[in-house]
């Protein structure tokens, strides 16, 4: 019994002694690896390193990382973090399978700052291909209590910020073949969670987002705006073109069985619904400020322009609202118009769909200036190289004196009488359009005001000789029908042509002979 507890008291103090010796032969091993074995741009800081050889573990505590542009003393990356530990650790896989296998690596309590400058490097050679002489596979990778911040080049203006974000990702692949794509690992799952998004948009605008959650093929934004940072009179200050001025809030949105990859070099993008509920934008247009002359591409054009391949099957808008005021005497308030309760039913909304097959169409239903029912049915062909497109739609009972709201202050005109149905079809390309409209109202007539905005009775009364004040004719019930036209100014949105068909087709209602 005594021999006994003698070789197994030996037996123990060897593999403690062994387990300890392995545990600092594997720690020189890593920390040389850490001190020498990183890129020349790479500087890592730590304040201690534990390693448990039997549970294949690896312990980094409050690291410090430095990344500079390659070739260049300038630091564009700095990250601190917690923790860093590496746990399940395979030594079966790694020496008989060639393998490098962790169950989790996980990284905590992490804080990134980012320098967003994209001048080229100063020195510098191409790297070459990434040589990786083991396949490895990671059970689990998992970064918590994020938080990240991107300067612009002046290092104090702020480009894009997260306060707090965690992320993690399961059975990631990388092996000698798989690192040289474009998306250099394989993996199974994803979960990606963050809050308080900040991204300035450009000089003007910025995007906020509430909360942020990516689900595997599923992703949830909570609270989005985009705003512009400036107030009206700031941003016409400021300004050398019109520019408009955005309040755009979203409360949720939503995509689902989102997909991403490459088809060769060719990134692409896939999705089967896009939902956004209860938008809010109000755009306000300051046009005492110069035009801005460059050229707007029609919707079919921008979608054909992108980059990438573009797959967004269908899109559902509910329950939205769009207020638009446009200024354009000094004198005069911004003339405004509305549009709520606003429903969007969009299919195929990309740049992949086959010419002729697989048109773009959009549905779209609401209430104009808060009272008239109102329906659109259009629809385009991406591929169409003519941006061919069709614009059908009808509205209901309205007062003519709703729309004196946008018309006193911008036009001098009021409106009296009441429009009861309006129908239009619009057909055009990039060039031109024809619009064919039939009207129902009674008792309308044109008032022309003058620089006080009282009546101007000579030419009110000269603007109404030419208007047919009803639509009846002989015959209760009859609609006036007028056919009209368009030429696009390509320097104007596709709002402001279908603003001039529509204008065009209620002057051919109003001043012909009722008929087509």
């Amino acid at each position: 019994m005594k021999k006994f507890l003698i070789v197994f008291i030996i037996l123990l103090v060897s593999f403690v002694t062994g387990v300890i010796g392995l545990n600092q032969f594997f720690k020189n091993k890593i920390v040389y690896f850490l001190d020498n074995a990183l890129a020349n741009n790479i500087e890592l800081q730590y304040d201690s390193i534990s390693v448990d050889t039997w549970g294949g573990g690896v312990t980094l505590n409050d690291a410090y990382l430095e990344i500079k542009k390659r070739g260049d003393t300038l630091v564009n990356t700095k990250i601190k973090t917690g923790q860093i530990s590496f746990s399940g650790l395979s030594y079966w896989d790694y020496f008989l399978k060639n393998t490098v296998h962790i169950e989790e690596i996980h990284v905590d309590d992490n804080s990134i700052w980012f320098l967003n400058d994209k001048s080229k490097k100063s020195v510098g050679k191409a790297s070459g291909p990434i040589k990786l002489g083991k396949e490895i596979n990671i059970d689990r990778l998992a970064i918590g209590k994020t938080s990240l911040k991107m300067l612009k080049p002046d290092k104090k203006s702020l480009f894009f910020q997260v306060h707090r974000a965690s992320f993690s990702i399961e059975d990631i692949v990388i092996d000698s073949n798989i690192v040289t794509r474009k998306i250099p690992l394989k993996y199974s799952a994803m979960l990606l969670e963050a809050d308080s998004i900040f991204l300035q948009i450009n000089p003007y605008d910025n995007l906020t987002i509430g909360s942020m959650k990516l689900q595997k093929e599923d992703i949830e934004l909570k609270n989005t705006q985009i705003k512009t940072k400036y107030t009206k009179r700031e941003l016409s200050r400021k300004i050398s073109m019109e520019r408009d001025h955005i309040d755009l809030q979203i409360p949720q949105f939503s995509i689902q069985k989102i997909a991403w990859g490459f088809v060769e070099d060719t990134l692409f993008t896939k999705a089967a619904l896009m939902q956004v509920r209860k938008p809010k934008l109000e755009i306000y247009r300051d046009k005492l400020v110069a035009d801005d002359e460059t050229i707007k591409p029609l919707y079919s054009k921008i979608l054909r322009s992108i980059p990438f391949d573009l797959m967004l099957d269908s899109l559902k808008i509910e329950d939205a609202s769009i207020v638009y005021r446009e200024k354009v005497k000094e004198n005069q308030p911004a003339g405004e118009i509305n549009f709520s309760k606003l429903v969007v039913k969009a299919a195929q909304l990309g740049n992949t769909y086959k010419k002729g097959a697989d048109t773009t169409r959009l549905v779209i239903s609401g209430v104009f200036l808060d009272t008239a029912p109102l329906s659109v049915d259009w629809s385009f062909d991406v591929q169409n190289t003519e941006d061919v497109f069709n614009l059908k739609g009808f509205m209901g009972e309205m007062p003519a004196a709703n729309i004196n709201s946008f018309t006193e202050p911008n036009l001098r005109a009021k409106m009296v009488g009441q429009v009861e149905r309006v129908y239009f079809n619009i057909n055009g390309n990039n060039d031109r359009s024809v619009i064919d409209m039939k009207m129902k109202y009674d008792d309308f007539k044109i008032e022309i005001l003058n620089k006080d905005s009282n009546k101007n009775k000579f030419f009110s009364a000269i603007a109404n000789l030419f208007v047919s004040n009803d639509s009846r004719g002989k015959n209760e019930g009859q609609y006036r029908a007028g056919r009209g036209s368009a030429e696009r100014d390509k320097t104007k949105s596709f709002f402001n042509y279908l603003w001039l068909n529509l204008k065009d087709g209620l002057m051919k209602v109003l001043l012909g002979d009722g008929k087509k």
